[in-house]
């Protein structure tokens, strides 16, 4: 009956242990999709910021953008009439990079591209 019992409690910690690592994948899984929408968002506000401050400022060149965990790096070149903004945005272990090609007058955004 003793034997029986350590068996049966042997098999109950292995279904435990297996159902816990099984929560804690899936728990990382939704982490990492969650972070990778977060990245999203904050290229979305650099490339935001970048537009509105290159129409104010047609000799802006970038800067270093801090958004929570994350951060960005704008670099704007060019001359005369067309400029290149590069963008670099990193959120944990996610990087994304995306260059624009603006037109300064007419105002317009020419191409648009992650490499």
């Amino acid at each position: 009956m003793v034997i029986a019992v350590i068996i049966l409690a042997g098999v109950i910690s292995v279904v435990l242990i297996g159902v816990a690592l099984s929560t804690l994948t899936h728990l990382n899984q939704r982490d990492i999709a969650f972070t990778g929408i977060q990245t999203e968002f904050h290229m979305e506000s650099c490339v935001q910021e970048a537009l509105i401050q290159l129409k104010r400022d047609t000799a802006y060149a970038g800067a270093t953008i801090v958004l929570g965990e994350g951060n960005c790096t704008i670099a704007v070149s060019g001359s005369d009439n067309i400029r290149t903004i590069q963008i670099i945005g990193t959120l944990k272990q996610f990087t994304r990079e995306v260059t624009i090609m603006v037109t300064l007058s007419p105002w317009a955004i020419t191409d648009w591209g992650e490499p």
